[in-house]
């Protein structure tokens, strides 16, 4: 059931679009808004550009002609339901610049898109308990590449600092 026609219709009420309005111009870095062009369930690709258009710094809007809410799926982690998608970032371990950006339904395993946000010259990978298998590690090694899979990564309580691992080069 499409609920875009609601939507539009509340962005004639100057005041539930206050209310609902994220404050992009107060980020500080660079946004890259993702919208659904098929999207039924509000109108995204409207908004991101009307949003887009708040924030000076770099605003990417990535806009994509299928994707829509019926592409998001529900998974269970530690006996609590997620519905929606989920984002894999590549980043530069020097820098942190962000170099690789993929978005999949929330049920896609992460190490999945490892091969879509890798690059050539990248000798590093560091990752969180989804990354952590002997079988990785192996083919790391083989490539000459550093593995660092924090299996403590989502558990506050005993999260573990990234200082101290060996860098990229």
């Amino acid at each position: 059931m499409p609920f875009t026609p609601f939507y539009r219709s509340q962005l004639r009420d100057p005041l539930a679009v206050e209310h609902a309005t994220i404050p992009v111009e107060k980020i500080r870095g660079p946004v890259q808004l993702v919208s659904g062009m098929d999207d039924q369930m509000w109108p995204s690709s409207d908004l991101a550009k009307t949003r887009g258009g708040a924030h000076e710094p770099l605003t990417q809007i990535k806009q994509f002609l299928s994707a829509a809410h019926h592409l998001m799926h529900q998974t269970k982690r530690s006996n609590q339901w997620y519905f929606g998608m989920k984002i894999h970032i590549g980043a530069d371990v020097d820098s942190g610049t962000v170099h690789s950006v993929r978005v999949t339904a929330a049920n896609r395993a992460d190490i999945s898109e490892l091969a879509n946000l890798l690059r050539e010259t990248d000798q590093v990978v560091f990752g969180d308990a989804g990354y952590a298998s002997d079988e990785y590690k192996r083919g790391a090694r083989a490539l000459e590449m550093v593995w660092r899979a924090d299996v403590t990564a989502g558990n506050d309580s005993r999260r573990r600092s990234w200082a101290g691992l060996p860098a990229a080069r």
